[in-house]
């Protein structure tokens, strides 16, 4: 398992020097870390992997929601729905709607400085990503839940995990480098509890992210993911380095983004001329509720 950029991103967010005591813009990027109320809804459209031989589309959706005390505890809940059709040459199309986890969170964070929050939690997932039955069907339903993790950059890939309970540690940090300027960084390692005669296996997921506020109400953002796992993805392949890139405007307490994610190494990333690397095409709405 290639440990060398989860290692990266601690190393970055450790050496960070203090920013000065910052007075959030409450257009900016680190608006949201104040809101006890946050919803995030996330749609990816994608046609990768498609060649001479066969054609894939996937529309899913991924949704997220948590509330935050005045404590610094906190209660969230994610999950995800994907549909999909699959055209193979010289069979019948095929296609459905398939249910991701349901991942249950909670965690508590802690401000070390007014612009430097660090925050501790665990998750958990109901085991709803599992496979119908029927070798054709199982291909179809893997294939869907593959193509839907990597059209949304590998960000949560709890709620594709399949057929097990995911259970994980989530570690991140937010750095408001300036009113207008936020820095994430996430590191999830979690443990897949198999619920069928696949093993259980150990993963990891990790995210960095920025985002910034050019002017008013343009938002522009860009970061990389990363996902390994005991479990390989292809072949003897076990991670996956993913980019996202984005843009969005303001509106009121809603921001819009429009984003897209490419894999960028092997085994579904642009190094590699087979498969086709997964890409996703994202509209995603966040939304904060209520004021400290």
């Amino acid at each position: 398992m290639n440990v060398r950029l989860p290692i990266a991103f601690a190393f970055a967010f450790a050496s960070m020097p203090a920013a000065p005591a910052l007075a959030r813009s409450p257009d900016g990027p680190g608006a949201s870390l104040a809101a006890p109320w946050t919803l995030d809804l996330e749609t990816a459209l994608s046609l990768a992997p498609s060649d001479a031989e066969f054609d894939t589309w996937s529309l899913s959706l991924v949704l997220d929601a948590r509330h935050t005390f005045r404590s610094g505890l906190d209660l969230g809940v994610a999950a995800g729905v994907s549909g999909m059709g699959l055209a193979v040459e010289g069979q019948p199309s095929r296609g459905g709607d398939d249910f991701g986890n349901v991942i249950l969170a909670g965690g508590y964070s802690h401000a070390l400085h007014p612009s430097l929050r660090l925050r501790a939690g665990l998750r958990a997932g109901a085991p709803l990503a599992t496979f119908p039955g029927g070798i054709a069907e199982n291909r179809r339903v893997e294939h869907a839940y593959r193509v839907a993790n990597g059209a949304h950059g590998y960000r949560d890939p709890l709620v594709w995990e399949m057929n097990a309970v995911p259970l994980g540690l989530e570690l991140s940090a937010a750095w408001v480098a300036s009113p207008r300027a936020l820095v994430e960084a996430r590191v999830t390692p979690f443990y897949a509890v198999s619920v069928n005669a696949r093993p259980s296996r150990i993963s990891l997921a990790a995210v960095l992210s920025s985002r910034w506020m050019p002017v008013t109400p343009l938002h522009l953002e860009a970061g990389l993911s990363y996902f390994a796992s005991q479990a390989p993805l292809m072949n003897e392949e076990q991670d996956q380095l993913a980019a996202q890139v984005g843009a969005g405007v303001k509106l009121g307490r809603q921001l819009v983004l429009a984003r897209f994610a490419l894999g960028l190494d092997a085994p579904y990333g642009i190094t590699v001329d087979d498969p086709q690397a997964t890409w996703g095409l994202m509209l995603a709405v966040e939304v904060v509720f209520g004021a400290r």
